[in-house]
């Protein structure tokens, strides 16, 4: 049986590949090691670079966003301050839009606008046809 290769890696480039969240994969390729080896030795490592990184990368996006940056302070509002875009209804199909809104809104079949009734587990399809049925036939 063949001894394992022993592994002598520079903790630095770990962490620093980390930083920059690099994959598990990608830092055994550069590392010339399997993912085993690095799951195995240097995880604290790569979880205090990955940690790192993120922080690094959050205090840039804020300064950003108190530098006045429209498309960060959208961002950040959206994440962590729970704002959303309204949704507006723009076009010629607004009022179709609306109506069919309002129905469902009033438990109205969406089509016909009839009050909406769910069928039953027990009941069995009616014999009966409605008109669009027999225009259809």
């Amino acid at each position: 049986m063949a001894r394992p290769i022993k592994h002598n890696l520079d903790e630095r480039q770990i962490k620093e590949l980390a930083e920059i969240q690099c994959t598990m994969e990608e830092i055994s390729h550069v590392m010339g090691c399997s993912v085993d080896t690095l799951e195995n030795r240097y995880s604290d490592i790569i979880k205090e670079g990955r940690s790192h990184g993120k922080s690094s990368l959050r205090r840039m996006q804020y300064r950003k966003a108190l530098e006045g940056n429209p498309t960060m302070l959208i961002w950040l509002g959206k994440h962590y301050l729970d704002q959303k875009e309204a949704v507006q209804l723009l076009g010629t199909q607004e009022p179709e839009v609306r109506k069919l809104l309002q129905r469902w809104e009033d438990g109205r079949d969406l089509r016909t606008g009839a009050p909406f009734k769910p069928k039953r587990k027990d009941e069995s399809p009616s014999q009966e046809t409605t008109e669009e049925e027999q225009v259809a036939v």
